[in-house]
């Protein structure tokens, strides 16, 4: 008979370490195969607009997840939730690599798109327990540690790839190393499994409102957008530019990852500063900035510049969007719509990016998507609830 879990203080040392460690657990699976697009692209041997479609699997399998993802953590508890869909999410990752066809990478793809639609929607609902039990903000500094996760990822595959190791057998080491983690932390997460009841999504969802359910899918897709296809196309953007090596051309993932990680770590005192409306507007400035330099420079490392501050400026849209819509009338249950819209970004952002690269250039294509999505956040904005009255 296994020992319960223990109940550990909500904002406590303990439970923000162990949250912490599950979104990088998260990056890290997503940045180690996607640092290798490049790699993956030539193996399959299809156009972008293809491999734009194939990347979408990870988003057909989170959608429907997403909504899932809730009805677990109701169930469970977001503890448990985190620890099955992380250590799954880790386990399913070599598959990438064993895909020899596009049809097989994107079925791949969609069992690693619901094993992270898990993942994540109980990584945020612990971040926000644990948000809850402190003064301070830390809530954009716990997904920068997701960053974190992208950071280390990408260098792992570019030092890999130019050391000359296998995709197959980076992605299996990673792989163990990711789940040896997750069995760590298991016994440091907050256990709210005795109370899950009591948080009803059922009940939130009363007081969803059809125009507030838009708006956190709205915001949940550009948020998203303004982050993924830099994420997922930066390398190649740096081969059709510069005619770099694959080994080379990772850097632009690279200062694009490193971008979110610094970013990340230092919005959280810029929100406590000058509020969540400025943080916002400011970080759409910056972002739609550096895209259009990074889609126009004239050397790689404008580029890679270019990259970290266009990331510095989007990472801070989804943990604010986060925090919005757990303080919107929906409360928990708005987060969980927010992060669906999340994924119907994900799932419009790689075709709408394949089929404009062959259209136009990938630049082209980088420029359109991300920028349209950072002018956006200009002016569209998650409503919070109003405060009690007693």
């Amino acid at each position: 008979m296994s020992s319960p879990a223990p109940t550990l203080e909500r904002g406590g040392r303990a439970a923000l370490i162990a949250v912490a460690v599950c979104f990088f657990v998260n990056g890290a699976t997503f940045a180690s195969w996607l640092a290798r697009l490049p790699e993956i692209r030539a193996d399959l041997d299809v156009s972008d607009s293809l491999l734009g479609l194939t990347l979408i699997g990870g988003s057909v399998g989170a959608i429907g997840a997403s909504v899932g993802a809730g009805w677990l953590i109701h169930q469970w508890g977001s503890r448990r939730a985190v620890l099955v869909g992380g250590c799954t999410l880790s386990v399913l990752l070599p598959f990438v690599a064993v895909a020899s066809t596009a049809v097989m990478l994107f079925v791949t793809l969609v069992m690693i798109g619901i094993a992270d639609a898990v993942t994540d929607v109980a990584c945020n609902d612990q971040a926000v327990l644990v948000q809850q039990g402190r003064t301070e903000s830390v809530l954009t500094r716990l997904h920068a540690c997701w960053s974190i996760g992208t950071l280390c990822g990408g260098i792992a595959a570019g030092v890999a790839q130019a050391v000359g190791i296998g995709f197959r057998t980076q992605l299996l080491a990673i792989s163990l190393a990711l789940v040896t983690l997750m069995v760590w932390v298991r016994t440091r997460l907050y256990d709210d499994a005795h109370h899950a009841a009591a948080r009803s999504h059922e009940q939130a969802a009363r007081h969803l409102r059809p125009s507030l359910t838009a708006i956190l899918l709205v915001c949940g897709a550009l948020a998203v957008l303004t982050e993924l296809p830099a994420t997922e196309w930066a390398t190649l953007v740096m081969v059709e530019r510069y005619g770099l090596s694959n080994s080379a051309a990772v850097w632009g993932f690279v200062g694009f990852a490193a971008g979110m990680v610094v970013g990340r770590l230092g919005w959280d005192g810029v929100l406590d500063r000058v509020g969540e409306r400025r943080g916002q507007t400011l970080g759409a400035a910056m972002s739609l900035t550096g895209l259009a330099v990074a889609c126009t420079g004239s050397a790689p490392w404008v580029t890679v510049v270019a990259f970290f501050v266009a990331a510095m400026g989007c990472s801070v849209f989804f943990p604010l969007m986060v925090r919005r819509a757990s303080a919107s009338a929906a409360g928990a249950f708005g987060v969980g719509v927010m992060a669906a819209g999340s994924r119907i970004g994900t799932l419009t952002g790689s075709p709408a990016m394949g089929a404009l690269s062959d259209a136009w250039t990938r630049s082209a294509a980088l420029l359109t998507v991300s920028g349209t999505a950072a002018a956006l956040l200009f002016v569209v904005r998650i409503p919070v609830a109003a405060p009690a009255r007693h």
